[in-house]
């Protein structure tokens, strides 16, 4: 798996026009980070041993800061990101008093449209050769501002000063208070003259808590609008705060806004699968969406049926129904390639799911093997396998399924635990839990130029029953080992 280093978010803030200000964060919302890493491809101009690019946050509100670093093992001369803003763009000059470390700032105009967008960032040296690296980032949907939320009090904790792009304005003492208007990720301040300034956000104690509280309070009045603004203020504060977007999803939820709600229990799961609660809201919102898709596939509106049902998968996708439907939606459109693709999603999901095999014009080449460490093991070939992976095109020999597989139960997650072991301890959680789960074993199949060893398993939600696997994928050269799911990944990372 590639190695994602934690990045010291930086912000250089101009003094005088020359000298500079330099700000570090390490309490950042790593989820939240737009980040490429990694050393450079041997056709590129440039030869760096390690390339770290990164924009925060990766989803913005309209007319919020975006901060873009960038981190390099070779002194380069110049750095700048070109920012896709829709209708707009706009180009920006890294800065660096190094030639190592770039960053600087931009701001999202106003009339920005909410959705995708891309930041391209080219790295230069001196003689004029460049690599580029593109980051992606969203702009939110409109919701309840900063500038509506309620301002508040944050406390300093030792001395520090505000600054602003004419160098220092003000020294707080420790325990001295100053209200706040956003943090992004650091604190946007106002003096009681009025006059604005930044403030190092590890230098101040957040009343996260009593955004929270006071969150709940507005929910259990009924007060969804103000409940959203609370909660929303919570999370922004600490985007950890997993009970804040579970109770900021739910007020969604009752002001049927389910795309952000979708948003935030997609995070909730990703910070803990097992939140109580959590899939059971989730499971409400997929099944909205998937009843507005078969009303839009009924009406043979088959655009925003799709935007439901990637929607679905976005947030489970695992989910074998949503991509067979997506599929399907492709095909009732013409676009049988695109319909294939999203069959083969489910194939990977379940390499031996007869709709999807059916779909797909697959014969059922399905070879069971019998080995008696592994009792449940089925192995699933594929006609593409090529010779010298395999004994025959047909097939995979049973010592290999028996290596693969126990390659993958020895191999260590990154707190040290065997792989067997704690799926062994998830799913015993997951049944004391009172969940209904069938485990179905260990499986492998051949992918393309590597092979699938898969952990099958399914969940029972609301009478439908989902594929909830943990994947991986071993380079047959190398053995190498990689996560390839979001189980796979959460285990190997979590327990």
């Amino acid at each position: 798996m590639k190695k994602i280093f934690l990045l010291l978010l930086s912000v250089l803030l101009f003094v005088g026009g020359t000298a500079s200000f330099a700000i570090s964060f390490k309490d950042f919302d790593e989820q939240g980070v737009s980040l490429k890493a990694g050393p450079t491809d041997a056709v590129e101009n440039l030869s760096i041993a390690w390339v770290e690019t990164a924009l925060y946050p990766k989803n913005v509100e309209k007319g919020r800061e975006i901060f873009v670093e960038v981190k390099l093992t070779s002194k380069m001369e110049r750095v700048f990101a070109e920012l896709d803003f829709g209708d707009t763009s706009e180009k920006v000059e890294l800065s660096s008093s190094d030639g190592f470390s770039w960053t600087n700032v931009s701001k999202t105009p106003m009339e920005i449209k909410p959705g995708s967008h891309l930041a391209k960032i080219t790295i230069e040296n001196k003689k004029g050769k460049q690599i580029t690296r593109t980051l992606d980032f969203a702009v939110l949907p409109d919701t309840p501002s900063s500038a509506q939320a309620p301002e508040f009090d944050v406390t300093a904790l030792t001395d520090v000063y505000i600054v602003k792009e004419g160098g220092e304005i003000k020294k707080l003492s420790k325990g001295e208070k100053v209200t706040a208007l956003f943090k992004a990720p650091f604190y946007r301040v106002k003096l009681d003259n009025g006059t604005e300034g930044w403030i190092e956000a590890s230098k101040v104690n957040e009343p996260t808590e009593e955004f929270y509280l006071k969150g709940y309070k507005f929910y259990s009045s009924r007060d969804y609008k103000m409940a959203e603004i609370y909660y929303l203020q919570a999370v922004r504060l600490d985007p950890s705060h997993t009970k804040a977007r579970y109770w900021l999803a739910k007020s969604y939820i009752k002001q049927g806004k389910n795309l952000l709600a979708k948003d935030q229990l997609k995070e909730v799961l990703a910070q803990n699968s097992n939140f109580p609660g959590a899939r059971e809201l989730a499971s409400l919102v997929v099944e909205d969406y998937y009843s507005a898709a078969e009303r839009d596939i009924k009406n043979k509106e088959y655009k925003k049926a799709l935007i439901s049902l990637n929607n679905i998968v976005d947030i489970n996708p695992g989910m074998i129904s949503a991509w067979i439907r997506i599929g399907e939606t492709y095909r009732a459109m013409g676009l049988q390639t695109d319909a294939k693709v999203a069959w083969r999603e489910a194939l990977k999901i379940d390499p031996e799911d007869k709709q999807a095999r059916l779909l797909l014009g697959y014969k059922d080449n399905v070879v069971t093997a019998s080995i008696e460490k592994h009792p449940r093991v089925v192995v699933a070939s594929s006609s593409k396998v090529k010779n010298d992976l395999t004994s025959n095109k047909n097939s995979v020999s049973e010592d290999f399924v028996k290596k693969s597989i126990q390659l993958v139960q020895n191999a260590k997650t990154s707190r040290g635990t065997e792989v067997a072991s704690a799926i062994k301890s998830v799913m015993a959680l997951t049944k004391s839990l009172g969940t209904k789960i069938n485990e179905d074993g260990w499986k492998v199949s051949a992918v393309g130029n590597g092979f699938l060893v898969q952990y099958a398993c399914r969940q029972e939600r609301k009478g439908r029953i989902e594929a909830e696997n943990f994947d991986w994928k071993i380079d047959p050269d190398t053995r190498r080992i990689m996560a390839i799911n979001d189980n796979s990944k959460l285990l190997m990372s979590r327990w």
